[in-house]
């Protein structure tokens, strides 16, 4: 019963996002799209809000979620994830601007986020309070509870050095509040982006011969309408799922990042900018590295997206491929 009801609800949920998405994107002129708006973007200056943001959308969704999403749906997940959120950036524009619009400023510091715009823009205090409730427990019993289990079994099968690193790592950024931890994250995300992307690199180099088979798997898995039930609806509704959870567009918290920041410019395209490093690059590097291994999927059962990684880090780097996915 719990597991047909969560269906419901993502279909319900996939629908009204991508509903609403198609209609921001009509009505801001595929904002989204324009390239010249993210010229002014690269500047040092936004280098920690855009760090920020990535460090809370980069994570289980975009590596365990991508593994469990080929696993469960196909290589034409990942198709579908570059789809969706094409489309879906532009909800992390809207909900910045708004943030922006209707944050407060408490003790020199500005806060802010949907449930400011919820209250002060559409005047409803009691859905502000839903939405204030439902995101801490997203977070405190959801999210938390994800990344727990998949930090657990990384370091189960790591070392116990990276258990004391994260841990050590998590007291200095949080010790000292929010500016701490915008230094912090400023300076280890573009490390860990940088070595994500070098070990891509490296794994496309070493099986360059099989680039041209990987995407023409993910877009034959893609459009399989052979078994519309069990291919193609399987495949396309997993993949707007897993894209949508990877980056967090319309999820809010985005929008709570950038409220806090004392220059309200580009801050909707920083947003974006984020949305498509985490999906179309780093979910798609994960992606490359599962699809360029040896794992045999049909020969898996109740298996987590971690697990997946874990074997394909194991396949690519050996004993180093621990090491390495314990530091993501």
């Amino acid at each position: 019963m719990i597991l047909f009801l969560n269906k419901i609800l993502w279909i319900i949920a996939t629908f009204l996002i991508i509903l609403v998405s198609i209609f921001y994107s009509f009505k801001l002129h595929f904002i989204q799209f324009n390239i010249k708006k993210f010229i002014n973007v690269f500047n040092r200056k936004y280098l920690d809000v855009l760090t920020f943001s990535l460090a809370g959308r980069i994570g289980i969704g975009s590596i365990a979620g991508v593994a469990l999403a080929i696993f469960v749906g196909g290589p034409g997940t990942i198709f579908w994830i570059w789809v969706i959120t094409l489309f879906v950036a532009i909800l992390a524009y809207v909900e910045t601007e708004l943030s922006l619009k209707y944050r407060k400023k408490y003790n020199n510091f500005y806060v802010g986020g949907p449930s400011y715009y919820i209250k002060n823009g559409l005047k409803n205090n009691s859905l502000a309070i839903i939405y204030s409730i439902l995101i801490i427990l997203c977070y405190t019993v959801g999210f938390s509870s994800i990344q727990s289990n998949t930090i657990t079994y990384v370091m189960n099968n790591g070392h116990i050095l990276f258990s004391i690193m994260l841990s050590l790592i998590t007291f200095l950024s949080i010790i000292k509040g929010i500016k701490r931890i915008l230094k912090i994250t400023e300076k280890i995300v573009p490390l860990m982006i940088l070595l994500y992307l070098i070990l891509t690199i490296y794994i496309l180099i070493v099986n360059s011969t099989q680039i041209l088979n990987i995407i023409k798997m993910i877009i034959n898995s893609a459009f399989n309408f052979n078994s519309i039930r069990a291919g193609f609806l399987s495949t396309f509704f997993i993949g707007l799922q897993r894209g949508i959870f990877s980056n967090e567009a319309g999820l809010g918290t985005g929008a709570i990042a950038s409220s806090i920041v004392e220059d309200k410019n580009n801050q909707g395209f920083i947003q974006i900018l984020g949305v498509y490093i985490t999906s179309l690059i780093i979910c798609t590097s994960s992606a490359i590295f599962i699809l360029t291994s040896n794992i045999n999927f049909t020969g898996l059962n109740d298996i987590n997206g971690i697990e997946i990684m874990s074997l394909a880090f194991l396949y690519h780097f050996g004993s180093l491929g621990q090491i390495f996915l314990s530091l993501f």
